[in-house]
């Protein structure tokens, strides 16, 4: 399976755009990360296929290290885009002289640009309220609540946070205090709609028994 089978290429992200329907997304992969600011994205992504990006924490753990020369290898972006293309990136080898490298420290999200560009419906904010969320619409933004908050929402405002999951995805994840990986009831959270309900895989309780069922 190539990458554009697997990859959505051309989301609509734009304010008030709905989330493609679930039966649209099978078989895709959703990356969920944080990303980059637009204009920062796309100048370190010609960086990077110039050869000349470099992750800021990768250049201080290599900075003992000798300096390698370089040469090119061909990399085909034909499955990235609409048209095939092909482009020259240097890498560590033997024979060639290596480039300048240059690294830019004005992005405040350590995430490589290529990562960044492949992220689109599962974009993580911080929860502002859900006013906020109504207000600004914007589908492909999605907040992670602990159970504790997630169940507090939904004995207080459980009609928003349900017309909240109808318009974007939410994620539920076990409190802090669970020191012996127990999990909670995740039916409940499922009943309000939200779409990403974490447990904790290595306890074999009623909870993560419930799990498979809603494969």
């Amino acid at each position: 399976m190539c990458s554009k089978e697997v990859f959505l290429l051309h989301p609509q992200l734009e304010p008030g755009v709905p989330l493609p329907s679930p039966n649209s997304l099978k078989r895709k992969i959703l990356i969920k990360n944080k990303r980059l600011k637009p204009d920062v994205e796309k100048r370190e992504l010609e960086l990077f296929l110039q050869g000349q990006f470099i992750i800021e924490d990768e250049e201080k753990e290599d900075a003992s290290a000798p300096v390698l020369a370089k040469k090119d290898v061909r990399i085909d972006l034909s499955n990235f885009q609409d048209a095939p293309e092909v482009v020259d990136i240097p890498v560590v080898g033997d024979g060639v002289e290596a480039p300048v490298q240059t690294h830019h420290t004005g992005s405040t999200t350590n995430v490589h640009p290529w990562l960044s560009s492949m992220v689109n419906y599962a974009q993580p904010i911080k929860f502002q309220g859900f006013d906020e969320a109504e207000q600004k619409n914007i589908h492909h933004n999605m907040s992670s609540f602990a159970e504790t908050a997630g169940l507090g929402y939904l004995k207080s405002q459980a009609i928003e946070f349900v017309n909240y999951n109808k318009r974007q995805m939410s994620r539920i994840y076990p409190k802090g205090t669970r020191a012996d990986s127990s999990n909670y009831m995740p039916q409940v959270f499922w009943n309000a709609g939200c779409q990403m309900v974490s447990l904790n895989f290595q306890t074999s309780d009623l909870p993560m028994q419930l799990k498979p069922g809603q494969v």
